[in-house]
C-alpha cells in the first residue's frame, strides 16, 4: 500500500494518495501513511489537510498509550519537516504518558516518545 501511495505522490497525485491512505483499516498504520504524505508534500494547504486527518485519528483513540504514541509520531512528523509545532506534540505525548496509571504501559509510552524524538534528531531530549 505504501508503494502505491509513494507512486501517486511522485506523479503529483496528492488527492489519490490521501484517499488511498484514508482507506487503510488499522488507525495507526493510517496515521503512519499520513505522516509519510505530510513529509512528502510541501504545500501548506496540503499539509494542513493531512494534519487535520492525523488529529482526527488521534481523537479516535480511547487509550492514553495509543494517544501518546500517535502524538509522538505527529511530533516527529512536524519536527522533521521543520515545523516548530512538533515540540508541542511531543509535550502533549508526554502529558498523556504521565496520566497513564499502569507502570508497564507508562514505560512503553516513554519508549515510543524516546523513539520518535530520537528519530527526529532530538537525542538529548530523548535520553534521560
Amino acid at each position: 500500500m505504501m508503494e502505491d501511495i509513494s507512486d501517486l505522490l511522485q506523479r503529483g497525485n496528492f488527492s489519490s494518495a490521501l484517499e488511498l491512505a484514508l482507506r487503510i483499516e488499522d488507525p495507526f498504520s493510517r496515521l503512519e501513511a499520513l505522516s509519510y504524505i505530510y513529509q512528502y508534500v510541501e504545500e501548506s494547504e496540503y499539509r494542513e489537510a493531512v494534519l487535520g486527518r492525523m488529529l482526527e485519528i488521534v481523537d479516535s483513540f480511547g487509550g492514553l498509550l495509543e494517544k501518546a504514541r500517535a502524538l509522538a509520531l505527529i511530533g516527529y512528523t512536524l519536527t522533521v519537516t521543520g515545523d516548530k509545532k512538533g515540540e508541542y506534540f511531543f509535550k502533549k505525548a508526554h502529558q498523556a504518558i504521565k496520566a497513564i496509571d499502569y507502570s508497564l504501559w507508562k514505560a512503553e509510552g516513554y519508549g515510543y516518545l524516546a523513539y520518535y524524538m530520537a528519530l527526529a534528531g532530538k537525542y538529548d531530549d530523548a535520553l534521560p
